[in-house]
């Protein structure tokens, strides 16, 4: 089926690395606090440990204005949308909002970078990089996989399968650069960014990001057991990432650098050039897509710009065929969802629904004809 097609997206949300095994964003809390008091208990990174400290002082102190506004504190997407809104509305760099966004970050980077361990032909994220480098390898289709996550889960299986991939707005490191992160600066423009193998299109940042002022880094090695120990790896700490950015920036204050990650809120982090590289890259891709896959995003109330990122690509779209949403969720729980997002006649004619994953993505890859896979797909009810 993805033969029919020369222009292939995949949209990836948390959902896709929930076997890494990486929480979803519900859950994060829980999930934290298990790190924080192993952070704890070995005292291996005091710094990293105040991170967490700080970010369950802001969560309790977001808790107690649930007597005004019910929110989910537990989602790290709901907590962070609001340091953010703080360091917004604050004038000053400096501000305590922006050092609670920043011990945030940290955080995030210390959760989601664990996501990589899980390997072998038959995990789910090697499953799909084995795919996307057999569409790459036909030279039929032109995949591009656009991902809400942080996590460096498809990178990880990506390299395993030897398959090339870059980040739009990132300078590609030559073969001769061998820094012990191989960290590379971005550019700032779009001729000079392009590079081999698939685009690899971060909405939100990545936990391979690292920002230092208006200069944004980006480490290549993704691999647990990259020869160049990878940002995933256990025996990288937070200090040795704080050397090596600072080792390109000798002058810099350390403490100003954090990870590039950023929340789904439109902040002042979106005035970043590498964002705006990654958004614009993923307006044009939707813009020229033939075949969209949405695996595990759940569109969550608190990413509003991914439909709005959706709308401007899709409002020049004269060429999609058709949107797959897989999900392990029923097709009860997601119509109302899509019915919110997408007007009756698209969801009618342009909009499948598929409940799971694996045997979709497999059959699907694999070319089953649309007549058959049409049958395990699902319109959404008009009614």
């Amino acid at each position: 089926m993805l033969d029919e097609s020369d222009r292939t997206v995949f949209l990836l949300g948390a959902g896709f690395s929930a076997d890494a095994p990486l929480p979803v964003m519900a859950q994060f809390g829980e999930y934290a606090r298990h790190k924080y008091f192993n952070h704890k208990r070995t005292s291996s990174d005091p710094a990293l440990t105040s991170s967490y400290a700080a970010t369950f002082e802001f969560q309790l102190e977001c808790e107690q204005s649930s007597q005004v506004l019910r929110k989910d504190w537990e989602n790290i997407e709901e907590l962070y949308t609001q340091a953010d809104l703080r360091r917004v509305c604050s004038a000053d760099p400096t501000s305590a909002a922006s050092t609670c966004c920043d011990h945030i970050s940290w955080v995030i980077w210390d959760v989601y970078r664990d996501g990589v361990s899980k390997t072998g032909g038959t995990s789910y994220p090697d499953v799909f990089s084995g795919h996307l480098g057999l569409l790459l390898s036909r030279g039929q289709t032109k995949p591009t996989v656009i991902t809400t996550n942080y996590d460096l889960v498809v990178e990880a299986a990506l390299s395993r399968a030897s398959i090339p991939f870059y980040y739009p707005g990132f300078r590609a490191p030559s073969r001769s650069e061998r820094r012990p992160l191989q960290l590379v600066q971005e550019l700032g423009t779009e001729r000079e960014t392009e590079g081999e193998g698939i685009p690899m299109i971060k909405l939100h940042g990545s936990v391979n990001w690292f920002a230092l002022g208006d200069k944004w880094y980006c480490s290549m090695a993704t691999e647990r057991k990259d020869e160049l120990k990878a940002v995933s790896n256990p025996a990288v700490s937070r200090n040795q990432i704080l050397d090596d950015v600072q080792a390109m920036e000798p002058s810099v204050d350390r403490t100003t650098i954090r990870p590039a990650i950023i929340p789904p809120m439109l902040g002042k982090s979106s005035e970043s050039p590498v964002i705006a590289h990654q958004w614009r890259a993923a307006m044009d891709a939707i813009a020229r897509a033939k075949q969209m896959f949405v695996i595990g995003y759940s569109f969550p109330e608190t990413d509003l710009f991914m439909s709005r990122l959706l709308v401007d690509g899709l409002h020049r779209n004269r060429d999609l065929s058709n949107i797959f949403v897989a999900d392990l969720g029923s097709i009860e729980l997601w119509t109302p969802k899509l019915k919110r997002l997408f007007n009756p006649v698209f969801l009618e004619k342009k909009l499948r629904f598929v409940c799971g994953r694996t045997p979709f993505l497999t059959g699907l890859l694999n070319g089953i004809p649309p007549t058959r896979f049409l049958d395990k797909a699902q319109a959404i009810p008009s009614g």
